[in-house]
């Protein structure tokens, strides 16, 4: 890790319920494949650093499990939420203005019909 990961993990160490390695860098599969070899649990649940976890999902998980045992692993959906972006004029560029591309709607509005065209 780059982000002193293992320097903020430090004050549970104490905690015998938990086991912190560090692996030299050798991508995500290799980590992993690291970790697994490694672990005591009946159950495996792991995070990417960008994913976001809601406070009952690993509750809803084990549940899950628990009540149907022919299943070995469980999922969860994912929520997309709409980014809040801001529009910029002439993100295109446009030939009517000296430059090349296509043009955004707002200067598509104030153009002439037929100008720019060709």
């Amino acid at each position: 890790s780059t982000d002193n990961t293992l320097k903020a993990l430090e004050p549970l160490q104490p905690d015998t319920r938990l086991r912190i390695f560090s692996k030299s860098h050798e991508g995500l599969c290799s980590a992993l494949n690291y970790g697994l070899k490694r672990v005591r649990g009946q159950y495996i649940a792991r995070m990417d650093a960008d994913d976001l976890n809601a406070p009952t999902r690993l509750a809803a998980q084990l549940n899950f499990l628990r009540s149907h045992p022919d299943v070995t692993c469980a999922g969860t959906a994912v929520a997309v939420r709409p980014l809040e972006t801001k529009k910029t004029k002439n993100t295109m560029k446009t030939k009517r203005n000296g430059r090349e591309g296509e043009q955004d709607e707002e200067e598509k509005e104030e153009q002439p019909k037929g100008e720019g065209e060709g």
